[in-house]
Formats: structure tokens, C-alpha cells, sequence
């Protein structure tokens, strides 16, 4: 059994934030936006990054309301 160090393990993030489209396009480049049907709030899928990469990404968008890993 090799144990993979879970910092780096990579995977793609659901995203919901009061950031506009812009600042969250500007900090995460590519993603895919998804209506979360919640007034004030967006919601967006990011490519594949590591779990590094993405508490970096999150810490300078600022206001990440919650984020869930998905597969793919």
C-alpha cells in the first residue's frame, strides 16, 4: 500500500463565493460556473489542482463560503 501525501493529491473543487465572476476568474482562471440558485452567492467547478494549490488560490480570493472535492 503506498500512502500518497494528501497536500498533493489532486482534484477538482465545487466553489460557492460572494466574489463576482471576475475576481474569481482572475485568481482560479478556467472554471465552470453552476446556478446554486442562491441570491448574492455564485457557484463554480475549478480544473484539477492540488490541495495546496487550492488553499493558496482560496486564501486570495478571500471568502469562500464552502467547497466540496469532487471526481473528474
Amino acid at each position: 500500500l503506498e500512502v500518497e501525501d494528501f497536500s498533493k493529491s489532486k482534484k477538482k473543487f465545487f466553489v460557492r463565493t460572494t466574489k463576482s465572476k471576475e475576481e474569481v476568474e482572475a485568481v482560479f482562471g478556467n472554471v465552470e460556473y453552476i446556478a446554486a440558485g442562491i441570491s448574492g452567492e455564485i457557484g463554480f467547478a475549478t480544473e484539477k489542482l492540488s490541495e495546496q494549490d487550492f488553499d493558496a488560490k482560496a486564501e486570495k480570493l478571500g471568502n469562500v463560503i464552502s467547497r466540496i472535492r469532487i471526481e473528474g
